[in-house]
């Protein structure tokens, strides 16, 4: 896969729009619309070390195959991962389905 290919696919992982405006509107944004949240999130994959990347670039394969599985510890349901996003301390965050 080519670098084009790795970034459009981590790009394609990212939370969609939907999801953002549902953050911002339950819990805040620093971010006023979606491609200022998708631009800060592309900045940070830019900023990942090499390693930081790969690990990122195979995650998104994984979501992308419907491979990755979130268990909630309280009620011990399964979700398969649906999509990443950077917080605001620019750590990886993975999201469950709606």
């Amino acid at each position: 896969m080519t670098d084009a290919e790795k970034i459009n696919l981590i790009e394609s992982c990212i939370m969609d729009d939907y999801g953002f405006s549902r953050m911002a509107t339950l819990h805040g944004s620093k971010h006023n619309t979606y491609d200022d949240f998708m631009r800060w999130n592309m900045e940070a994959v830019d900023n990942l070390s090499e390693e930081a990347y790969n690990h990122l670039y195979y995650t998104c394969v994984l979501i992308k195959r419907s491979k990755l599985t979130l268990m909630d510890q309280e009620s011990c349901i399964s979700f398969t991962a649906d999509s990443f996003y950077f917080d605001e301390n620019k750590n990886v965050c993975i999201t469950n389905p709606r």
